[in-house]
């Protein structure tokens, strides 16, 4: 699912973001949610900040994943627990293979959320399941402007 933003970007560098776990519910631009068959729910949020992950059991709000501009950073390379993992890397790439990545997220699988400004893959995309008894979610976020691209991986097992 592409969704078009129509606001001004407040992150615009994969360098400036931080993680915040357990925080407040940003405001969120646009979402999905999935579910499970536990009555488990996952809903993933754009933020203009970039992205937010909230794992709830029924309507009990259990874990939230923050990366964003407005957390002080730098993001840790990962954090591996037994209840949670998370992972990132940022990759510098040619206007090409930003293209060609961009163009891998055209199934529903992901949510995608554009923003104005510098060309069509200024994004922020994620996509999420539930997997072997623990909630995945993956998030691209792409800045044009400095040819990078953060990757992150996350896995909250309630």
């Amino acid at each position: 699912m592409n969704v078009l933003l129509h606001c001004a970007p407040v992150d615009v560098s994969a360098r400036s973001l931080g993680l915040l776990i357990d925080g407040p519910l940003p405001e969120v631009l646009a979402e999905h949610t999935l579910a499970n068959s536990r009555g488990g729910r996952v809903c993933l949020g754009i933020i203009g900040a970039s992205h937010v992950a909230s794992v709830y059991d029924a309507d009990t709000l259990l874990f939230r994943e923050e990366v964003s501009c407005n957390v002080l950073g730098p993001l840790p390379p990962q954090i591996t627990n037994p209840q949670y993992s998370f992972t990132q890397r940022i990759e510098r790439l040619s206007d090409a293979e930003i293209a060609r990545r961009a163009s891998l997220l055209d199934d529903d699988s992901w949510l995608v959320a554009r923003f104005p400004g510098v060309g069509p893959h200024h994004f922020t995309a994620v996509s999420g399941r539930w997997e072997r008894g623990a909630w995945e979610w993956r998030t691209l976020h792409c800045y044009p402007m400095e040819h990078t691209m953060l990757t992150t991986q996350s896995r909250y097992q309630p």
